[in-house]
């Protein structure tokens, strides 16, 4: 069944290129045909048909691309450069068409492009009609879409990276959904070593970041560690992201050699104020995480100095956050809740809902140290939770929902908080993220805590009911269980 789905989805669903991959099951298995689909016009050849128009899909995409005007064809083959689709102002960009609102407009009509609602509307081209556009485009104009397509997208990438540390989060998280297809095929056509590639990769860590996407992240990031004479900004920025994804994956050794490599690249950055921002932030946040506090304040005191230079309030919170996160470290919580709650208020008037959220976690993290099992520590992970919840942030809503399980299960509330471990076991299965890797610290002992102390037949019922619950159900869970006259 699987085989069968994947090839009804390669083939758009479409009656005919379906019943025509049927007819060819006697010469081929589904997988072969699965297989050979790049030549789709060869393998959906033939058919029971007897509508020399309906023959083959070649017969049919032929007919419906001669009765378009030049303008049209020109726009139709342009087009199927995008992948997974594109809105008006991606078309207009790449192609450079002139009176692109009435030829896409001819051909959504006579079928070739699928409309979709929102605002802006989005547009996809089928990929049999892709492929068979690609192969009446002139070699010349391929290349020099290529080249137009991977500069929209470097573009996009590099807007995405502020929109997603700001009050746009959403929209960015919701574009770069529908986007994803564009940025693999520009990637897929690059040099991951070249400039151009990091550009992108260094720009869009954070959205592979937030919703847990550590495999993807990983395989578009890994090449930073080869890439020689680079910007230093972009550098830096490909480093930082291969690092936080590392950190992210458990991969210890692996977050040691890349953050090893950015602490080579900090000397590099005192002449680029935008790079060094970048390094210092990054390089505070693993040494506070790691303990080494004494490091961790000293680059986050340098960070918030350059972010006032440059005006930008992100980087403030970020630094913030990890100076706050080393006094804890250190064991001076009078201090560490001073600055994560200076974070909270930066993170939430510039609109950086991640760093308010996660220094929301820090200090219900301070609580917990502290004893405070219930009341403020709770609240905290609440709006953590929340927050991350309402933009799909998966990878945080996990950590959160990991944290709150222990608070719930020091208040007593053992049913609720074993519920938690089986909503986010179920998550770990689906993404292979697992937030005790990336923090066994703390979350490692929690889930260590909470699973040795509750006895087995307990455990198994509860942990097998959260990984039943759906999103809604487990918002649910988490504010019956978290009463907010705390």
């Amino acid at each position: 069944m699987e085989l069968l789905d994947k090839l009804c989805g390669a083939l758009d669903g479409m009656p005919l290129a379906i019943e025509l991959a049927a007819a060819q099951c006697r010469t081929l298995s589904v997988r072969q045909l699965v297989d050979n689909l790049d030549d789709r016009f060869e393998v959906l050849r033939g058919g029971p048909r007897t509508n020399l128009r309906h023959s083959t899909m070649l017969a049919a995409v032929e007919w419906s691309y001669a009765s378009l005007a030049p303008s049209e064809k020109a726009l139709f083959e342009d087009l199927a450069i995008f992948d997974g689709g594109f809105d008006l102002d991606a078309a207009r960009t790449v192609t450079g068409h002139r009176g692109i609102i009435a030829d896409l407009g001819a051909l959504i009509d006579k079928s070739l492009i699928k409309s979709s609602g929102g605002d802006p509307r989005r547009y996809r081209m089928l990929e049999t009609l892709r492929s068979f556009a690609a192969l009446h485009r002139d070699p010349d104009r391929s290349a020099e879409l290529r080249q137009r397509h991977s500069e929209w997208v470097v573009a996009m990438a590099e807007e995405a990276y502020f929109g997603l540390r700001g009050p746009e989060c959403p929209r960015w998280m919701t574009r770069l959904d529908h986007d994803m297809p564009n940025v693999r095929s520009a990637l897929e056509h690059l040099d991951n070593t070249s400039e151009t590639y990091l550009r992108i990769v260094g720009s869009l860590y954070w959205f592979w970041y937030r919703r847990g996407h550590v495999a993807e992240g990983l395989r578009y990031l890994e090449s930073a560690m080869k890439a020689k004479d680079i910007g230093i900004g972009v550098l830096v920025r490909a480093v930082a992201g291969l690092t936080i994804t590392r950190y992210l994956a458990g991969d210890i050794s692996g977050l040691l050699e890349s953050f090893g490599r950015l602490g080579e690249l900090e000397p590099e950055t005192h002449s680029d104020k935008v790079a060094r921002s970048d390094v210092l932030v990054s390089l505070a946040f693993f040494e506070a995480g790691a303990g080494l506090t004494e490091q961790a304040v000293v680059h986050a005191d340098e960070a918030l100095v350059v972010a006032d230079a440059l005006d930008a309030p992100y980087t403030k919170a970020e630094a913030l956050m990890s100076a706050g996160t080393a006094f804890l470290r250190s064991g001076d919580m009078i201090r560490a809740e001073e600055l994560l709650e200076y974070s909270t208020a930066v993170a939430a008037d510039c609109g950086y809902q991640w760093c308010e959220a996660s220094a929301l976690w820090i200090h219900a993290k301070v609580d917990l140290a502290q004893g405070r099992w219930g009341g403020p520590a709770e609240l905290k992970l609440q709006r953590m939770i929340d927050a991350c919840d309402s933009v799909s942030d998966t990878s945080s809503w996990m950590v959160g929902l990991a944290t709150l399980a222990y608070a719930l299960f020091r208040r007593g509330d053992i049913d609720s908080a074993t519920r938690l471990l089986g909503v986010v076991d179920r998550q770990v299965e689906m993404i292979g993220y697992v937030p005790s890797a990336m923090d066994p610290i703390d979350i490692g002992r929690y889930d260590q805590e909470i699973r040795s102390a509750v006895d087995d037949d307990t455990l198994r019922r509860n942990i097998e009911v959260g990984r039943q619950l759906t999103r809604g159900e487990v918002r649910e869970l988490v504010f019956a269980a978290v009463p907010s006259s705390q």
